[in-house]
């Protein structure tokens, strides 16, 4: 199973695309097309063919977080085959839970599985006729997602998925119908199915897939150690620092938070007392990404915390967490110099973390860091326990120290494949042996799930070689690793000179890897950015476009942590622009032509004015409540949002430009709404102008409607009687509560309709009196209804006919049914009366009638009509 599939189905999982709805029949067609998703975050093509009910699946376009391998996947069996070409390997799953995981076709169906479809009527997309349905979470009448599907091609054409945090859309484009390669559907030749195959003499204990962490996490940064941890762009981040040394004197860390292209948002030594705080607030729209912390003098402790607004239900990405503790000195600038990888491929690699082989993992972020590599690297790959079983000499030198070649180097990784055992010292002792010779320094990159199992003391190993002279830095990640495990491979890591990471997943293992290869150094220009108002610098909002072609450089605060906004930027003409969005109407400042020269600083300031500020309270018998709060530009009309009235037992407040405007305050909760305007408020810059709104006190209608003394469910509307205007329809027996109304006092008509019974009835009420603060209760009473069952036979047994029924006073007709349908007659339920019926033989179009047929409340009349 694919790594990064797995990292990032946690993100798009709310967005993925019922491809597959209950209504397809068991047959459908094949066709080929351009399957797109499209979502407030990412956006993503498939290749999708089709062939009965055989569906295949290869992304073509969208960002790397899901890797473009094939998938499989059967209707019928509900079995899903994931491809791993570089591997020559599939899995298969049958678990509709961890299938959804490798397959975006069976997601959404998976998800909306407790839902209500309901037909929405037809829609021609795409030259395809197609029928909609809407799906609605029990008891909520929101539709949660609205599908598409052509009966023609039996599929999803077209899909809207519905979110408080943006809509999701799927569609087929460049639709193509005709036969599609049969072979397209199968295991292809020489593929393995994967699946843990290691030694029993270095069988290192399974652990379970770990239980989701809290989107938080803490540390304690010791002197000389190191930690980094990899954050989510979305998300907003509070770091809060405690020194934690009772010895007197001040702990120090330093601290640095990069963006996601690798621009710095903060970098501080922090300095604190025991017990002394400091906390840092890093919004989402500066795109947090990595946090890395380095230890002083004394102990300092952590605490990140990840905050998202998504709302329940979407699957949450968890914080990575990477070198609980060490001993050692930076890691130097690795990708300018010398690096050898020594890895890990005992048979414990086939163990699995969240679902995934480790050595799968391993082998895909060593790939993605070895292409991301600058192409003047030396890079060199050593493994052990990929060729036999139980041989501690199982070590090799895969290739050579020496200018990198990437697509070799690659290869060599893909080929691994995990047997035997742990020989950490011997294959450290081969790396030393080739380096031992060399001028420059060498770093040593190991990556192990284990310890040793072939000789005593690799510790002891690299101290002895490091005491011999050889230059190297040794830097250890230990991958879903054991306390045991992690001392001896920590102890490494020290006497290397190096650090230890600790990665417990494929997040946090890219992450470790990541830190370890760094990334070379910046060479361009800085723009700082700071936003004043009334004389002081203040949080403004800052977006750097460059001027050539429109390309955002990402928006940061103009004073976050007391510090001006800093962009790194290559040389070039930029545009920024700076907006004070603690206004209503947000105000923005634009400055074209700035020219960054590498090497150079440029400091721009932008002066923002003052604002004023409205407050609104709403109040009802004298007491504030929640209202609906609008303010009005008056000159054009412009909105400055809604808010409202009493949220969290506080009064609506704007803080405003200067200027006149108007209000309006609604209270929603009478029917119909009430709302109260105010005009011409004038703002100035640094008052505060106060209003309050006073609404009267409703009334309560309760309505219950009965059949045979008991309540049940009819339909009830509600008309003010001045105007004829309705307020609204509600069921009278509705979680077996009556209906209730909170009405504007006035005069209302109630008319109640039983819909249970052929034709509806009705009954109203008028000259109901709704006086503020009180009650009314009306209880109507419905007869209750008779049923006419009808079937239709031709030599003793029935078939379907056409059967009609008719009021007889009138000839009213009450509306037609098959006689035989789903193996049942056709049933009326009807008011009592008497009717007449015909039925109809479509075959040999003889038609029967049978008059005065009466119904009785609560009986039931049978009629047979022989043809």
């Amino acid at each position: 199973m694919l790594t990064r599939r797995l990292a990032c189905i946690r993100r798009i999982v709310p967005f993925l695309v019922a491809l597959i709805v209950p209504l397809f029949p068991s047959h459908a067609a094949q066709f080929t097309a351009d399957l797109t998703i499209t979502t407030p975050r990412e956006n993503f093509v498939y290749d999708l063919k089709v062939k009965d009910n055989l569906i295949r699946l290869e992304k073509t376009q969208g960002p790397m977080t899901v890797p473009p391998f094939p998938t499989i996947y059967n209707r019928l069996t509900g079995v899903t085959w994931g491809l791993n070409p570089p591997l020559r390997q599939y899995v298969e799953e049958t678990d509709p839970v961890k299938t959804m995981l490798m397959n975006p076709v069976v997601g959404w169906e998976y998800m909306r599985k407790d839902m209500t479809g309901t037909p929405a009527g037809t829609e021609t997309v795409e030259g395809y006729p197609c029928e909609i349905m809407e799906y609605r979470a029990a008891g909520n009448d929101r539709v949660a997602s609205r599908v598409w599907v052509s009966p023609d091609l039996t599929f999803t054409v077209k899909e809207v998925s519905y979110a408080l945090n943006g809509n999701a859309t799927m569609a087929l484009r460049n639709i193509k119908e005709g036969p599609v390669d049969e072979a397209l559907f199968k295991i292809p030749s020489g593929y393995t199915k994967a699946g843990p195959a290691a030694d029993s003499s270095d069988r290192k204990s399974q652990k379970p897939v770990k239980a989701k962490k809290p989107l938080s996490t803490s540390v304690l940064i010791k002197p000389t150690s190191a930690h980094a941890i990899g954050l989510e762009p979305d998300r907003t981040i509070t770091i809060t620092a405690i020194g934690d040394d009772a010895g007197g004197a001040p702990s120090t860390a330093d601290m640095k938070v990069l963006a996601k292209d690798k621009s710095t948002i903060i970098s501080e030594k922090v300095s604190l007392k025991n017990g002394e705080t400091k906390t840092w607030e890093v919004p989402a729209e500066k795109l947090p990404y990595d946090l890395y912390l380095n230890g002083g003098k004394g102990q300092v402790r952590f605490t990140v915390e990840q905050r998202s607004d998504a709302p329940a239900g979407e699957t949450k990405v968890l914080p990575v967490k990477v070198n609980e503790k060490s001993k050692a000195a930076p890691p130097s600038a690795a990708a300018s110099g010398n690096i050898i990888f020594i890895l890990d491929a005992s048979g414990s690699m086939w163990g699995q973390v969240e679902g995934t082989a480790k050595i799968a993992i391993a082998k895909e972020v060593l790939t993605g860091l070895i292409r991301d590599l600058p192409d003047d690297a030396v890079v060199g790959l050593v493994a052990y326990g990929h060729r036999r079983k139980g041989d501690c000499d199982d070590v090799e030198e895969l290739v050579a120290l020496g200018p990198l070649d990437k697509e070799k180097m690659v290869g060599r990784i893909q080929e691994l494949s995990p047997k035997g055992k742990t020989p950490i010292s011997r294959s450290v002792r081969l790396t030393a042996k080739r380096i031992k010779h060399l001028e420059d320094e060498t770093t040593i990159i190991l990556v192990s799930d284990g310890k040793e199992t072939c000789d005593p003391d690799p510790c002891g190993l690299v101290k002895e070689l490091k005491a011999a002279g050889i230059k190297f830095v040794m830097h250890v990640i230990g991958f879903d690793v054991t306390e045991e495990e992690r001392e001896q491979l920590e102890c490494m890591a020290e006497a290397g000179g190096g650090k230890y990471y600790t990665a417990g997943n494929a997040g946090e293992f890219l992450a470790a890897a990541r830190e370890v290869v760094e990334t070379p150094t910046f060479t361009g220009g800085y723009l700082k950015v700071t936003a004043l108002k009334e004389g002081s610098p203040f949080d403004a909002y800052a977006d750097v476009i460059r001027q050539s072609d429109n390309k955002g450089m990402g928006g940061q605060n103009t004073w976050y942590r007391q510090k001006p906004a800093e962009y790194k930027l290559v040389p070039d003409t930029y545009v920024l622009k700076v907006t004070d969005r603690s206004l209503t109407p947000f105000q923005t400042q634009e400055i074209r032509d700035i020219e960054i020269v590498s090497g150079q600083t440029v400091e721009k300031t932008v002066t923002f004015g003052g604002a004023g500020i409205l407050r609104i309270t709403a109040v009802k018998e004298g007491q504030p409540f929640d209202a609906y709060a609008d303010v009005i530009r008056q000159s054009d009309n412009k909105g400055m949002g809604g808010q409202n009235t009493w949220y969290r037992q506080k009064p609506a407040e704007y803080k405003l430009v200067p200027d006149t405007y108007v209000l309006k305050v609604t209270d929603r909760s009478l029917t119909p709404f009430q709302t109260q305007e105010i005009r011409d408020i004038e703002i100035v810059s640094g008052q505060t102008v106060e209003k309050t709104v006073d609404f009267i006190v409703g009334g309560v209608l309760r309505i219950t409607a009965t059949r045979n003394g008991q309540p049940f469910d009819a339909y009830a509307d509600v008309i003010r009687q001045s105007d004829n205007k309705g307020m609204g329809g509600q069921n009278t027996w509705y979680q077996k509560k009556p209906a209730e109304y909170k009405l504007v006092p006035g005069t209302y008509a109630l008319k109640v309709t039983d819909r249970s019974v052929t034709p509806f009835q009705h009954q109203e009420i008028r000259d109901i009196e709704i006086v503020s603060g009180q009650t009314v209760e009306k209880t109507v009473d419905f007869i209750a209804g008779g049923v006419l069952r009808i079937t239709a036979t031709r030599n003793g047994q029935p078939f379907e006919a056409q059967a009609s029924v008719y009021r007889q006073d009138d000839n009213t007709s009450i509306g037609g049914k098959n006689t035989w349908y789903q193996k049942k007659p056709a049933e009326y339920n009807l008011v009592p009366g008497v009717y007449y019926l015909k039925v109809h033989d479509r075959k040999t179009k003889e038609e029967k009638e049978v008059r005065d047929v009466e119904i009785m409340p609560g009986q039931s009349v049978e009629k047979t009509l022989a043809f």
